[in-house]
C-alpha cells in the first residue's frame, strides 16, 4: 500500500529515452503529410458545404452535416496544434510568441482542451 509519494519505487532511465533524429524524422514526415493533405481536405469540405447550401438532396442529410461539422473542428484542431505547440517547439515565429506572451498560451490551451 502506498502511503506517500516518497514510498514509490524510483524509475531509472538508462540512456537517452528517444533519439532526437528519429523524432525529427517522424515530425517532418507528419508535417509534410499535413501540408500536402490539408488543401485537399479543405477543398472537399468546401464542396460538401456548398452542396448543402444549394440544397443537393443526397448531400443534405444529417450524416453529411455531421461530417462537415466534424471536419471544421478537425481542421481547427490541426491548425491549433501546429500553431500553438509545434511551431514554437521548432523555433518558428519566436518573436510573435514572445510578443503575445500569456495571451498566446491561454488561447492555445483553451482551444487545445475544448477541441
Amino acid at each position: 500500500m502506498v502511503t506517500d509519494l516518497y514510498s514509490l519505487p524510483a524509475v531509472q532511465i538508462i540512456g537517452d529515452p528517444l533519439d532526437e533524429t528519429l523524432e525529427k524524422v517522424v515530425e517532418t514526415i507528419q508535417f509534410s503529410i499535413f501540408c500536402s493533405t490539408l488543401p485537399f481536405y479543405i477543398f472537399v469540405i468546401y464542396h460538401l458545404l456548398d452542396a448543402q447550401l444549394r440544397g443537393v438532396e443526397d448531400l443534405s442529410t444529417p450524416f453529411f452535416k455531421l461530417c462537415v461539422t466534424t471536419a471544421v473542428v478537425d481542421i481547427w484542431t490541426l491548425l491549433n496544434n501546429y500553431l500553438g505547440a509545434m511551431f514554437p517547439k521548432w523555433g518558428w515565429g519566436t518573436r510573435i510568441y514572445l510578443f503575445l506572451d500569456g495571451y498566446y498560451a491561454h488561447t492555445y490551451l483553451y482551444f487545445a482542451w475544448t477541441s
